[in-house]
């Protein structure tokens, strides 16, 4: 493969001729390197029925041929109000996983971006009930625990560099 759309790519057809009957969601974890230490910025639900009361990551199913990618920036957008001229750099693939769930399954592609400021965002209060900025260690304590994998290995991977 040689960039990162390539790989999109294929994985979208192969997500689209496993899971004909799964539904495809993109997820966005902005984040930020301050005084060494690892932040992350995730979503409250504005209603505890979808997704309960603790943080998680901004998401939300794929628009009629739309990528995982663009997908995962225009729910973080929606959701986080990240705007890309605060990114300082390119956003990247952390992970993708099926997840089953009691009512419906779908593939969950989770991408990271740094981004240059903790304040340059402009939550939309219609779409989460607010925003918050936590450590590994504080997401492991508070976070939503399905989604802790794609957390833990957006850690693991900027720990590799």
């Amino acid at each position: 493969m040689n960039s990162l759309r390539e790989y999109i790519n294929l994985i979208e057809r192969m997500s689209a001729e496993q899971h004909r009957n799964v539904k495809v969601k993109g997820g966005m974890i902005p984040f930020v390197i301050d005084n060494g230490n690892l932040k992350m910025m995730f979503a409250i639900s504005s209603d505890p029925a979808y997704g309960g009361p603790n943080p998680g990551i901004a998401k939300g199913h794929l628009d009629p041929n739309e990528d995982f990618l663009r997908g995962a920036t225009r729910e973080a957008e929606e959701e986080l109000g990240l705007k890309s001229s605060n990114f300082a750099g390119q956003p990247f693939l952390v992970a993708a996983q099926k997840i089953t769930g009691l009512a419906a399954a779908y593939m969950l592609h989770v991408f990271a971006v740094q981004v240059k400021s903790q304040t340059d965002f402009n939550p939309h209060d219609y779409e989460v009930g607010g925003v918050k900025w936590m450590t590994l260690d504080e997401y492991k304590r508070s976070g939503r625990r399905s989604q802790l994998a794609f957390v833990q290995a957006l850690a693991n991977k900027l720990k590799m560099g």
